[in-house]
């Protein structure tokens, strides 16, 4: 009891003393940050979710590294942009070079950050979105959340892992580890619908609408909360809302619903809720 009051605490005060150091940098122009700075702003443009922060991570980040070429967090940041784009990438774009250009900064900010819980955390969550090696992915999460058991985002990305694996008992259980440490918790854009997808694949239909569409309130452009969304609804007999959810998905996201990430099961389900969306139209 007394080592999770503790982790309580350390998560919570880690996670204002992050936010007082934006507030102090998010009205200064980047060309005076430091690398340390940018990270910190990536850090935050993460959070919002969507196609649309991914030009501003790799452009922070990018100016990161030329400032300081060994910064792992940021180079792990620029991995996981990389990722994302791979995973709101069409089934006929060709990835090639993205995928080479995405290994080597995984390679690099391993060198960089091998022992930096946060790294971990995101070098997970990169090759978790890149469809990359899984066993690694797991591991590095695993170990990160061991170093650092107030690493509230390290419990966030654990859960991905397992949802990815099909273990949505697990999943979810490390999601609301995530949010026991900070109900308030930053990262709630993607805790509350990845929760909302492991409910769909439990079957808890009425629950996932409830968390998805908290989740999408705070980040409305989150390709996966709206993903959850639509099954939820569909399986629900709410095809109609279903099908207006459907409208709002922006489709340069589209990937997203041809990736692992969902897990045997909930792919299985997100796919029924779709045609039953198309066969209702």
């Amino acid at each position: 009891l007394q080592e999770d009051v503790a982790n309580t605490v350390v998560c919570r005060v880690e996670t204002a003393i992050l936010a007082h150091e934006f507030r102090r940098i998010g009205s200064r122009p980047i060309e005076g940050l430091s690398a340390h700075e940018l990270w910190l702003r990536a850090r935050e443009t993460i959070r919002r979710a969507g196609l649309e922060q991914v030009d501003e991570i790799e452009a922070l980040c990018e100016r990161a590294v030329a400032l300081d070429p060994g910064h792992g967090r940021a180079l792990a940041f620029l991995a996981t942009a990389l990722g994302f784009r791979i995973a709101y990438a069409s089934a006929d774009a060709d990835v090639t070079q993205l995928r080479a250009r995405f290994t080597d900064l995984v390679n690099r900010a391993m060198v960089a950050g091998t022992d930096d819980p946060e790294v971990l955390v995101f070098v997970a969550e990169a090759l978790l979105l890149a469809d990359a090696d899984m066993v690694v992915a797991r591991a590095l999460v695993d170990r990160a959340v061991k170093m650092n058991p107030a690493l509230e985002v390290g419990w966030d990305v654990a859960g991905n892992i397992r949802m990815q694996g099909g273990e949505y008992d697990d999943a979810l259980a490390r999601y609301e580890r995530c949010l026991h440490l900070d109900p308030q918790s930053p990262w709630r854009t993607y805790v509350w619908p990845s929760m909302a997808g492991c409910l769909v694949a439990m079957g808890r239909f009425d629950e996932a609408i409830v968390l998805a569409k908290e989740g999408l309130q705070i980040g409305p452009n989150n390709p996966w909360a709206a993903a959850y969304l639509i099954a939820a609804l569909a399986h629900s007999g709410r095809i109609a809302e279903a099908r207006a959810a459907l409208t709002r998905f922006d489709p340069r996201q589209a990937g997203v619903l041809k990736t692992s990430q969902f897990g045997p099961k909930l792919t299985s389900i997100i796919d029924e809720a779709l045609k039953l969306v198309e066969l209702n139209c």
